[in-house]
C-alpha cells in the first residue's frame, strides 16, 4: 500500500463511547483529501461484508483490540492493512491513543508509516478425521473447559511427536502476537511479533511445573481431547465452539497474515510492554 490512497473504511465499535462521533470526524477528515470513505459497524463478519467496498486499500479501527482483532480476520484473506485507534483498555496492537487520532490519522494518510506484518494461526477442528471447520487467528486458540468446576485432558502433539497430555483448566496456543494477550496471564513468554513460533501454554495445569512450550517455525500442533467433560474451542476470544471427547484442534501457521500500520514498529512493541503490560515496572 505504497500507492495513493482511493479509499478508506472507517469500523468502530457501537459499544465504546464516542466511536461513532470519531468515525464520522475522521470521515471528513479523509474526504477533504479526496480519499473515499465508508463508514461500518465492526461486530461481525456480515456487518463488515455487507459496509466495507471491495477495493478498500485501509481499514481504520476504532475500539480495542477486540474489535482490530475482529477486523483481522475479514482482512486477512483480502490482504487490506489496518491503522487501529484505540478507544479500549489495553490497546496493544493499536497504534494510534484515543485523544491523538484526528493529529496523526493524516500523517499516515501522507504515506508516513511502517508496515507490520504478523503471522495467524490456522485453526482446524475435526471429529474422526472429519474436518468441522477452519478458521484464523491473530492472537491465540484456545481449547478449555465449559464447566467451571471441572478440567480437561487435552493430548498434545508436535509435528506428530507426542509431548504430554494436559489436565489442565485448558490449553492456548498463539502466536508471538498473542505472547502478550492470554497466553501471558497463563504464565507464557512474551515473544518478539517478528518471529514465527508457536506458543503452547497450559491454562492452570494440574501438574505446575510444565510452563510453556515454543514451537519451531513451521510447527504443526495437535490437541486431541481425552475428556467427557464439556470442552470448547475459542478462537481470538470469539464464540465458543463446543469439542467433543476425541475431536482434534490442528493448528499451525496460517496462508494469511495481518498487516499492520505503523509509525515506528520497533520502537512501539518495547514502549507498549512498558506502557501497556507495565512490563518490569513496580506497581
Amino acid at each position: 500500500m505504497r500507492g495513493p490512497l482511493n479509499s478508506v473504511a472507517i469500523l468502530f465499535n457501537p459499544r465504546v463511547a464516542d466511536a461513532h462521533e470519531l468515525a464520522h470526524a475522521l470521515s471528513t477528515l479523509v474526504e477533504q483529501r479526496g480519499i473515499g470513505v465508508a463508514i461500518c459497524e465492526g461486530e461481525t463478519e456480515e456487518q463488515m461484508s455487507a459496509g466495507i467496498p471491495s477495493a478498500t486499500d485501509l481499514l481504520i479501527t476504532l475500539g480495542g483490540d477486540g474489535t482490530l482483532l475482529r477486523t483481522a480476520h475479514f482482512a486477512a484473506s483480502r490482504e487490506i492493512p489496518i491503522l487501529g485507534v484505540n478507544l479500549g483498555k489495553l490497546g496493544f496492537l493499536c497504534d494510534i491513543g484515543p485523544n491523538r487520532a484526528l493529529e496523526d490519522v493524516p500523517v499516515y494518510l501522507e504515506g508516513h508509516y511502517e508496515m507490520e506484518e504478523r503471522m495467524m494461526l490456522k485453526v482446524i477442528h475435526s471429529h474422526r478425521g472429519q474436518a468441522l471447520s477452519t478458521k484464523h487467528a491473530l492472537n491465540d486458540a484456545v481449547v478449555g473447559h465449559a464447566s467451571v468446576a471441572s478440567i480437561i485432558r487435552v493430548r498434545a502433539s508436535v509435528n506428530g511427536n507426542h509431548l504430554t497430555t494436559f489436565a489442565a483448566d485448558g490449553v492456548i496456543v498463539a502466536t508471538p502476537s498473542g505472547s502478550t494477550a492470554y497466553s501471558f496471564a497463563a504464565g507464557g513468554p512474551i515473544v518478539h511479533p517478528a518471529d514465527r513460533q508457536l506458543l503452547l501454554t497450559p491454562i492452570s495445569p494440574h501438574k505446575p511445573r510444565f510452563g510453556s512450550f515454543v514451537a519451531p517455525v513451521g510447527a504443526v500442533i495437535s490437541l486431541k481431547v481425552e475428556s467427557v467433560a464439556p470442552a470448547v474451542l475459542s478462537v481470538d476470544g470469539g464464540t465458543e465452539t463446543p469439542v467433543g471427547d476425541g475431536d482434534v484442534i490442528e493448528v499451525c501457521k496460517s496462508e494469511y497474515i495481518t498487516r499492520l500500520l505503523r509509525r515506528d514498529s520497533e520502537r512501539y512493541f518495547f514502549q507498549a510492554l512498558r506502557s501497556t503490560l507495565k512490563y518490569g515496572l513496580e506497581s
